[in-house]
Parts: structure tokens; sequence; C-alpha cells
């Protein structure tokens, strides 16, 4: 059995790189190009709506409202909560910024601080005693401190991700915007679907019609959120795949021919809809599937059937996170190269077949400082939200606090959401198509192929495209020195001539954002 490898170096025999042909025609298609995908699930989800608001229709009730009574709000609460919606807006964009300028330090700073609270569990148990809780927090300090030794050289590259994706949040900003907007279209989706719900209810006595229409409506419920989830993780992707095959940094013009947050959201809901609608259809039956084992070991007296709803639960909890985390970079391949679902899943399974631990390892670490960022955006939410009902009573302090914690949590998950989906559109976009970023933003490919170094000393994974694709007379490409990227790389590569190192076509002939570059493939490994 051949041992597995986190990473494989590509060979110049291996890459399959297909430049256009000199003189050849410009125009091309773009990587998100395409008709409708998996259409009928779009179709489906679109049909599942209107059955929705047909039955509130059918079944209209009047909402009964058993307290008639004027709830009136403490204005100190209300001045609590605006401050708490004030302050951690500010702090969001702070912490942007500072995840842009500081990354690196961001990144030791989250693993120190859990490695720390660790250490504070362990000095817990023992104050109150407690042995066995001893034991087990000094073996979780001992994996950490293994941990963040085996990922120290990763962290150069988890830092370049970051930066990076916050490049793209700052000039595509449309995407928290997309982001808010969903949250209100989502808002209104299941306003329709709980007063559907109650309509509903209302009308069937049968206790048996009741538990089948309360599984449908849950499956219903499941499915609007994850859709809605999906097209906000696909429009960040989007944004992310036209900065990186679009915009050079050598012409500034370029960012306002490569689309906008706009033009991805909108792709989001309409070619993409059809994929999304797939994922989010395949994760909603795993959702569903855990919530009746969950009821199983829960409301049978039986040992033996509660074992086994316990084991069910626990088993579609695992497929649950592995789905969910194929499917985050799944939809980032069908936004960014207009796939279906189940080809954008292929390939998904072969990039994590060659870079399988880096992506996780990445995708954690860049997930600690994020959980970092909302603890301290709700601590700061909480502390306005307090400081503002200082004079009132204590109910009013305690209701401003936790509303102000939850506040900030609120709103650096919307952050978080996008920075995320940028970070894997980046690493997925470099992984498939590097030879794009050398060509366009030299800048950037020196960070990370200079970040990579720090993992990797000796394997660059585009090297072996940059060798085909860039041949000399002398022989194989040589790599810039890093003073050199302020002037564009020579030589250029051969068979590239359409697309020219730094530049970007000047005019827009065809009505539309200008083509990317030719894609490069995949490298066989």
């Amino acid at each position: 059995m051949v041992a597995n490898k986190e990473y494989t170096v590509a060979t110049p025999e291996t890459v399959r790189y297909d430049p256009l042909p000199q003189g050849g025609e410009l125009r091309q298609a773009s990587m998100y190009a395409g008709n409708f995908r998996d259409i009928g699930f779009a179709i489906g989800f679109v049909v599942h709506l209107f059955g929705l608001a047909g039955l509130a229709v059918v079944f209209n009730s009047s909402v009964e409202s058993t307290d008639t009574q004027k709830v009136d709000v403490d204005e100190k609460i209300m001045d609590g909560v605006g401050a708490a919606i004030g302050t951690t807006i500010l702090f969001s964009v702070m912490w942007l910024v500072m995840m842009r300028m500081c990354a690196t330090t961001l990144l030791w700073i989250s693993i120190l601080f859990s490695l720390a609270m660790m250490v504070a569990a362990c000095i817990l148990n023992v104050i109150i005693g407690n042995t066995l809780g001893l034991f087990v927090c000094m073996v979780l300090v001992l994996l950490q401190i293994c941990w963040i030794y085996c990922v120290r050289n990763r962290i150069a590259m988890a830092a370049a991700m970051l930066e990076i994706a916050v490049d793209v949040g700052q000039m595509f900003w449309g995407i928290f915007v997309s982001s808010v907007l969903m949250i209100f279209v989502a808002a209104c989706v299941i306003s329709m679907w709980g007063y559907s719900a109650y309509c509903v209810f209302k009308h069937i006595d049968n206790e048996d019609a009741q538990y089948a229409a309360a599984l449908c409506f849950l499956f219903s419920l499941l499915w609007i959120i994850n859709v809605k989830r999906y097209i906000v993780h696909s429009t960040a992707a989007g944004a992310t795949g036209s900065w990186f095959f679009s915009v050079s940094e050598a012409d500034p013009s370029s960012v306002s021919r490569a689309g906008s947050s706009a033009s991805a959201l909108g792709r989001s809901l309409s070619t993409s809809l059809g994929s999304i609608c797939y994922g989010a259809l395949v994760i909603s039956i795993i959702e569903l599937m855990k919530i009746l084992a969950r009821s199983l070991r829960g409301r049978d007296n039986n040992a033996v059937v509660q074992f086994i709803g316990c084991c069910l639960e626990c088993l579609l909890q695992c497929i649950e996170d592995i789905v969910e985390y194929i499917n985050s970079y799944a939809f980032t391949i069908c936004a960014i190269y207009g796939d279906d679902y189940c080809t954008a899943v292929s390939k998904t399974m072969n990039l994590f077949s060659t870079n399988g631990f880096d992506l996780i390892i990445n995708d954690d670490l860049i997930e600690s400082v994020l959980f970092m960022g909302s603890l301290a955006c709700g601590l700061v939410g909480a502390g306005s939200g307090y400081f503002m009902a200082r004079n009132g009573g204590d109910d009013d302090k305690l209701v401003c606090g936790i509303a102000g914690f939850f506040i900030g949590l609120g709103m650096m998950s919307i952050v978080n959401a996008t920075v995320v989906s940028c970070v894997k559109s980046v690493f997925v976009c470099f992984a498939l198509d590097p030879l794009v970023l050398y060509n366009t933003k030299h800048s950037k490919y020196q960070k990370l192929t200079d970040a990579w170094r720090a993992r990797w000393p000796e394997e660059l994974p585009c090297q072996a495209y940059l060798n085909v694709a860039v041949p000399t007379e002398q022989g194989n490409y040589q790599q810039p020195q890093a003073n050199s990227w302020n002037q564009p790389p020579q030589p250029q590569p051969t068979g590239y001539a359409q697309v020219q190192p730094g530049m970007m076509p000047q005019s827009n002939q065809w009505g539309e954002a200008p083509p990317p570059p030719p894609a490069y493939g995949n490298a066989k490994v």
C-alpha cells in the first residue's frame, strides 16, 4: 500500500498546460461562464417556497395573541443596544485592519491564548482539588504544545492567506453588504415559513399528521438556512475569483473591469443556485437524520434504543462535519469555475488528495484568529452596552451586557464568514491556477511562495507549471529574487502573449468584463 503524503510535488511530465496559440483570439470564456447548472434542484427549492406560501394562503388563519398588554422598552436598554451595535461595527473594521497589518502576530496570539486557557483550567482544577480534571487538562496542554510545534512552519502561509483575503474584502467590500442583505432576506423567508407552519398546525388535529408535518417543516427550515449560508459563501468566492483572474496590480483600472460583488451575488442567485440548492439539500437531509437520532435517544426509556440513538447521532455528526467541509470548497469551485456540484466535489477530493492536511491546518489556524476576534468583539459589545446602562438598574445592566455580547458575536460572524470564504477561494485558485497569480499580481505571488518555502523549502506547488510554461534558453525557469518583483519578470511566458505579465486587456470590446488568463488545469500527482 502506498503511504499517504501531505504534498507531492508536480513534475513537468505530470502537468497539463495548454497555452493559447500565438496570435490566437483574445476572447475566451471566463472562469464562471456557463449555463445554469443543477437547474432541477433550483426549481425544486423555488417550488418548495411557493408551496409554503400556498399553504399559508389555503390555511390562512389570524395569529391570536394572548398578551394584549403594550410592551414598553426601557430607554436605557435601547441606548445600550445602540451603543453595542455602533462599537461592534467599529471594532469589526479595526479587526480587519489588524488582520491585514499584523496577521502573523494575531495568529501567534490566538495560539498562545488557547494554550493560556488550558493552563488556566489546570490551575482551576488544582484550586478545587479535582485530580481527574487536572490530569485531563494537563494532557490537553501537552497536546497543544505538540500541535504548536508541528504547525509553527505553517503559520506564514496562513498569515499570507489571511492578509490577501482581507485585501480582497477591502477591494470588493460589497460582499459584506451582501451578507447583511441575505440576513434580511432569510428573515423574511423564515417569517413566511413560520406563518405557514402556524396556519397548517392550526388545522391539523391528528397527532401522527402533526408529527409528519413537523418533520416536513423542519426539513424546509434547514434547507432555507443552508441555502442562505451557501449563497453568502458563493458570493464571496465569486468576488475572490474575479479578483484573482481579472485584476492586475500593474493596471489599477482593471479593478473596475473585473466585475463586482453584485455580479457575484447575481451568479449565486442564478447560474450557481442549482448547485447551491443541491449541496444544501444533502446537508439538510443529514441534519434532519441527526435530529431524529437525537429524539430517538431522548424519548425512549429502553437503554439499548438510547445507545443506538447515541451512536447514530455521533456517526451522523461526523458525516455532517465532513460533508460541510467538502461543501465549503466545492461551492468555492462552483462559484469560481462554474462547475456543477458533483464535478466540484470531485475536484475538491482531488485537491484534498494532495493538499488535504495543509488545507485543514491552514483553516484551523485562521479560524483560531477569527474565534478570538469574535470573542473580543462580543466583550466589546457587552462592555459598551453595560457602560451605557451604568446609571440604570441591575436588570438594565444585565440585559444590555448580554445583548451587547450577542450583538458582537453576530456582527463578527458576518465578517468571519466572508473572510473564511475568501481564504478558501485564494487557496483553491492558487492551487489550481498558480500561473495566473504569477502573471498578474507579482507581490501576492511572491508573498505566497515565500510563505510556502517556510513549510516546503525545496518544493513549490507551481514550480513545475513555471518550468513548462516559461522555458528559457538555459533550461528551466529560475525564480526572480524578492527585490525584483516591482518589475515584470523576464522572460515572458511563451504561448502566453495574449495576457502579458503585469498587463490586462485595456478595451472592453465585447461589452463585458475582460476575460481571465487561460486556466492551466490540475497537476496529477
